[in-house]
């Protein structure tokens, strides 16, 4: 078992609330206790999600990468698991799938229990470089001890790209949000993603149909993200060019979608944002905006410009994303780049897994933290 613990306190105040879903706002008030690194590994090993097993274990799954850094670099996708309380000690890493040899990767994993006896894992195979990767998906019925073989989302065809810790699973209804940058077989990649949900019976998760999202031509938008609101309603969220994540409302179980509008998410442009819906309150993990940059072009550019991923930032919503209470700076550091974190709360702990670039050094890790909580009205 791998044992890494780095204790250090870092006292920040949240105010939120644990209530019913029908409830658009919360009451009750949290602050943060502790911050613990409980696992760290070198390399490219990120686009993760966690699930929780039956014996009470805690799985990570995960983008693993031998060799190289790139999108398109060989990866399989790897399993740790943890089953002490606080999540301190983590199995060493073990190969879940291995990406078929006609595929350059298999990579971004999101995982959902779509009963109490199955597991879902989806994930994008890339079969080139810029005009193929598929949506594709797993099942497991023993707790991710076997898998399924490798089925496919009946989506367009084309580069679609998934984030990460990106599904969801609601009132029977498996969704997918999904940017799509290239037509099948053309080799013009373009950065402005196509916007679409894709949306299914969760008992037969390849027979969906794609939704579109209403799409700005001025606005480069890439990798949606979907959460359930407090009200029932469906929120997309997805990447830019500006200095806001964009927002985009359904309140029809994903059949039609409102115009984007900017969000409360100050953010870098081009950044990844990770949000996650707990018992009524909103956990965001994002990079965010820096003052006085006012570049807006393409996202490689943007990177070269200026180190746009420097922080990792933690901030929470009581009210169904219309405002942002606080921030808590998880790590800041100029010559480094946090990205595409997985949030996972149980009990009185929130767990974030991201990847790290070091930019000075060209090198990637991953790391998981856990953050301790307290209720301040108990």
């Amino acid at each position: 078992m791998i044992n890494v613990v780095i204790n250090c306190l870092a006292v920040f105040f949240f105010f939120f609330s644990l209530v019913s879903c029908q409830k658009t706002e919360v009451d009750s008030a949290f602050s943060i206790i502790s911050k613990d690194v409980v696992f760290e590994l070198d390399g490219r090993n990120s686009e993760g999600a966690f699930i929780k097993l039956k014996n009470n274990e805690l799985a990570y799954v995960y983008s693993c990468f031998p060799k190289g850094n790139l999108d398109h670099s060989k990866a399989n996708i790897c399993i740790i698991k943890s089953s002490d309380k606080l999540r301190k000690n983590w199995s060493k890493p073990t190969i879940l799938l291995r990406a078929k040899e006609n595929a350059l990767n298999v990579m971004s994993i999101s995982a959902v229990r779509l009963s109490e006896d199955t597991i879902l894992l989806s994930f994008i195979e890339k079969r080139n470089k810029i005009s193929e990767a598929r949506v594709a998906y797993v099942i497991s019925r023993d707790e991710l001890n076997s898998l399924s073989s490798i089925k496919y989302l009946h989506t367009y065809l084309g580069y679609n790209v998934v984030n990460n810790d990106r599904t969801l699973i609601d009132d029977n209804k498996f969704y997918v949000p999904i940017s799509r940058h290239v037509k099948y077989l053309d080799n013009v990649f373009s950065y402005a993603g196509i916007p679409e949900i894709y949306v299914a019976n969760s008992e037969y998760p390849s027979y969906g149909k794609v939704i579109s999202l209403p799409i700005d031509t001025t606005i480069i938008m890439q990798e949606p993200g979907i959460v359930k609101l407090n009200n029932g309603c469906l929120l997309v969220w997805a990447r830019n060019n500006l200095k806001k994540i964009l927002f985009s409302d359904s309140c029809d179980q994903g059949q039609t979608f409102s115009s984007w509008r900017e969000g409360v998410i100050s953010t870098v442009p081009f950044s990844p944002t990770s949000i996650k819906n707990f018992d009524g309150v909103f956990f965001i993990a994002y990079n965010k905006h820096i003052e006085g940059d006012d570049f807006s072009g393409d996202p490689d550019t943007y990177r070269k410009h200026q180190q746009a991923r420097s922080n990792l930032t933690l901030a929470v919503s009581t009210d169904n994303l219309e405002s942002i209470e606080k921030n808590y700076v998880v790590e800041h550091k100029k010559d480094r780049e946090y990205s595409y974190t997985a949030i996972y709360k149980e009990g009185n702990n929130l767990y974030l897994a991201y990847s790290i670039y070091d930019t000075k050094d060209q090198a990637s890790s991953m790391k998981i933290i856990r953050l301790g909580l307290q209720d301040e009205k108990q």
